[in-house]
């Protein structure tokens, strides 16, 4: 009995559309979580055998159960040693992405097959390529942290910054992340907001704040971006640190300035990647955990306040995918019009692929039709997919 994944691949990009691939390799590093499972049965059922599908996931993210999911396809998963020093993940982990990497060069079926696919989140798979597979690999990037990266050594699939993504996964992430924040108890009425960035997830956050009649205040380097919203807009970050109680950043940076004042009790909440969002005060005031996703209590004489769940994004605690299944799983699904095209892809320089608007727009559409169990409005021209998937 086919999956409702398989349906709605097949159904909108054809049963043959896709082609076999007993030559290919896949390189995957992800987030363990329940959505990821019907991706990766898909490519083991449809595009190779699961031998030739290495995994290694990120330790802040994994749910123990759905790794012993897949390592009941047969996947060969990778192991997470790395110590992680608070607001140093992206450091630390480059010793586990490195030997990972070292494994796979020594692999019998990695040096004779023919392409090598990569599917990342956070281009740490891709800038670590080893020199003598990058002439036939091939990334799948699936972050807007991780196309960000300077130093990616092969072509690169951006499903980051495809139309689909931005406009309706973001919005998904947000219910995840209020689902969290209600199961938490933080959505109090006489609680202040700051918002940090108002991208895609911040204008979002945003919105959803305002309508269920919270107080908000919100920075963004753009000055026209909080008058967009609508919302009260403050000129630095310290002005909104100073009337703040919880403050969620949302831009993928390090956001908050070292030499910040805090007052006050205060609550920093990341929606972003990594441990990077409030990188600079972890570092400051060399924060501790001994759990992964602990609160990080920091007190000095001028200073108190504390960093939710380690330092990484909040909607990741090892224990729950918090966004609802039947709307997070468009992102899983975008991933397979990338491989789709990275098999069909001449491999040459590091160019930067956007991913392509005709399928994008046919799988959504059979998503919102026969999956999502949220209102859409979906664009029928295919030109406006092409226009709003762009590279970066």
């Amino acid at each position: 009995m086919q999956s409702s994944f398989e349906k709605i691949v097949n159904k909108a990009l054809g049963n043959d559309i896709i082609p076999k691939c007993s030559d290919t390799v896949f390189v995957c590093h992800q987030h363990i979580l329940p959505s990821l499972y019907p991706l990766m049965n898909y490519i083991c059922q449809y595009l190779c055998l699961p031998e030739n599908v290495f995994l290694l996931g990120k330790p802040y993210s994994t749910i123990q159960t759905e790794l012993s999911l897949l390592k009941s396809l047969g996947l060969n998963i990778g192991k997470n040693n790395a110590d992680l020093v608070v607001g140093k993940y992206s450091d630390c982990i480059q010793s586990d992405i490195d030997q990972f990497w070292s494994k796979i060069s020594k692999c019998k079926r990695v040096i004779e097959c023919k392409k090598i696919i990569v599917l990342d989140e956070g281009g740490h798979l891709s800038c670590a390529v080893p020199d003598q597979l990058t002439h036939k690999t091939i990334a799948i990037e699936q972050t807007r942290f991780g196309t960000r990266k300077k130093n990616i050594k092969v072509p690169t699939v951006q499903v980051a910054v495809c139309a689909a993504k931005r406009f309706f996964e973001s919005k998904e992430i947000i219910e995840g992340v209020w689902r969290r924040l209600l199961n938490d108890g933080k959505l109090k009425k006489e609680t202040t907001f700051g918002v940090i960035g108002l991208g895609y997830l911040g204008s979002y956050l945003v919105k959803k704040l305002i309508q269920n009649g919270h107080k908000v205040i919100a920075y963004d380097i753009r000055e026209k971006a909080a008058l967009e919203l609508d919302v009260k807009r403050a000129t630095a970050v310290q002005q909104l640190v100073d009337v703040s109680q919880i403050i969620i950043g949302c831009t993928g940076y390090d956001s908050v300035p070292s030499n910040i004042r805090v007052s006050g009790n205060v609550e920093f909440i990341s929606i972003s990647s990594s441990d990077i969002e409030f990188s600079s005060l972890l570092l400051k005031y060399e924060a501790n955990r001994k759990e992964i996703h602990e609160l990080i209590k920091i007190s000095t004489n001028s200073s108190k306040f504390v960093i939710a769940n380690g330092g990484f994004p909040y909607n990741f605690d090892g224990k729950h995918e918090y966004e609802d299944e039947s709307e997070i799983i468009l992102t899983r699904l975008l991933m397979i019009v990338g491989i789709m095209q990275a098999l069909s892809c001449e491999i040459s320089g590091c160019i930067k692929i956007p991913l392509d608007a005709s399928f994008q727009m046919k799988l959504t559409e059979s998503w919102a039709k026969d999956i999502s169990t949220a209102q859409h409005q979906l664009p029928g021209n295919v030109l406006w997919w092409k226009q709003n998937s762009v590279t970066l």
